[in-house]
C-alpha cells in the first residue's frame, strides 16, 4: 500500500515538505493489536513527517465506526492550526470484505477527494 502511495504520480508532483500520518488500527482485543508508537518517521524521505496512532479496540467499546471515521477525518481537514483538504488524505484498508466497504463509504461520506487504497 505505501509502495502504491509513494508510486502514485499526483503524490510525487504534490509533495508537501511536512506530512502528516495518521495510523489507526482496528483490533477485538489488545492481544491481537501488534503496534508500536512513534513519534517520526526515520527514513530519510520521510524525515519530516510525523506518524499519529491510534488504537481502536472492540471489546472495550472504542470500535472503529463509520462515525468515528468521519469525525476523525473531518477533525483533521478542519483543523484550524493545519491547511489540510481532502485530497491531503491518503486511507489504506486491510481488513475484511465488510471492513473495507465501511472504511470506503466513511471516506466518501467525508469528502469525494479522499484517496484509499486498499491490502
Amino acid at each position: 500500500m505505501g509502495v502504491a502511495w509513494l508510486q502514485d504520480d499526483k503524490y510525487r508532483q504534490e509533495q508537501k515538505k511536512h506530512q502528516e500520518l495518521h495510523y489507526l488500527s482496528s483490533y477485538r482485543t489488545q492481544d491481537e493489536a501488534l503496534l508500536h508508537v512513534s513519534t517520526s518517521v526515520t527514513e530519510p524521505s520521510y524525515s519530516s513527517a510525523i506518524v499519529k496512532e491510534k488504537l481502536y479496540i472492540s471489546k472495550e467499546n472504542t470500535k472503529l465506526t463509520p462515525a468515528v471515521l468521519i469525525e476523525y477525518l473531518t477533525n483533521i481537514i478542519e483543523d484550524p492550526d493545519q491547511t489540510n483538504t481532502p485530497e491531503d488524505i491518503v486511507v489504506f484498508i486491510c481488513g475484511t470484505p465488510a471492513y473495507s466497504q465501511m472504511i470506503k463509504e466513511a471516506c466518501a461520506i467525508t469528502s469525494a477527494g479522499i484517496k484509499y487504497y486498499e491490502w
